[in-house]
């Protein structure tokens, strides 16, 4: 356990396993203009890096070098780029009025930054040497997570909204340096998703659906418990679903192991 953060959110942990850096949770109040830097060796706070501006220092994603951290705030529509080796603000690269920039993930080969604009239905493709936007994609409503193939050439982005249909898994397909969406993967037992990532020989994405309206009705409750969510798993060649658990209250973010 470690003391002293103040409404933690993300975490994203250096390639050497030494230095973790955390963020704020989405929930925390727009007063924020900092990010944690934990020394993991000793478990202790080490940094406080000061933001140009205050906000939800929310979604963060460390480049594959370790040298460059991109935070994303979530009420003031901007990327702050942080120096990872001396741990220091360097820039912002502000993004269109009502963006929301929810979540975040950087591509293997730190060549582009992806950012989920909960705010337009849109990723953002940002080049991540260059530090500027390339382009925006059109998705369903409210994207959250974003998970990337190992290769770069496949984006999956789970969708809170999509209509009459429910919540949806969106696919991107990136072909050089254009990106195209290619399919809308939808199931009454999605609803409300949030949570993405994709194993390590990119056969499966996982998702998770947070369900706390209760639109979907699973077929056994527990007791005690409100609504139930849901953990999806797609097939990622056929673009089908293989299976759909149900879980306990509110999943929300999720992780799969890489190993």
């Amino acid at each position: 356990e470690l003391n002293g953060l103040e409404k933690p959110g993300m975490i994203q942990i250096n390639s050497t396993g030494t230095k973790a850096y955390i963020s704020r949770s989405s929930t925390a109040s727009s007063i924020d203009n900092t990010i944690y830097v934990i020394d993991l060796n000793t478990m202790s706070i080490a940094k406080e890096i000061s933001l140009a501006v205050t906000g939800v220092p929310h979604a963060i994603a460390l480049n594959p070098a370790n040298t460059k951290l991109f935070v994303a705030n979530l009420t003031k529509d901007r990327i702050s780029i942080v120096d990872a080796v001396n741990d220091e603000f360097v820039d912002d690269i502000i993004l269109p009025l009502g963006t929301e920039p929810m979540e975040s993930m950087i591509s293997p080969d730190g060549n582009y930054l992806y950012v989920s604009g909960m705010g337009i239905d849109k990723i953002i493709v940002v080049d991540a040497n260059a530090d500027s936007v390339i382009t925006e994609i059109a998705v369903s409503e409210m994207p959250m997570h974003i998970a990337v193939s190992s290769t770069g050439n496949r984006i999956y982005v789970s969708t809170m909204m999509h209509s009459a249909t429910g919540s949806s898994v969106d696919v991107i397909e990136k072909s050089g340096t254009s990106w195209n969406r290619i399919a809308q993967i939808t199931d009454h037992r999605f609803n409300m998703l949030h949570g993405c990532d994709i194993t390590k020989d990119d056969k499966y994405v996982y998702v998770s659906s947070r369900n706390t309206d209760g639109m979907y009705q699973p077929m056994f409750k527990i007791n005690g418990e409100g609504n139930l969510g849901t953990l999806g798993i797609i097939d990622t060649e056929t673009l089908s679903i293989v299976k759909v658990i149900d879980l306990e209250e509110f999943p929300s973010g999720l992780v799969v192991e890489k190993k």
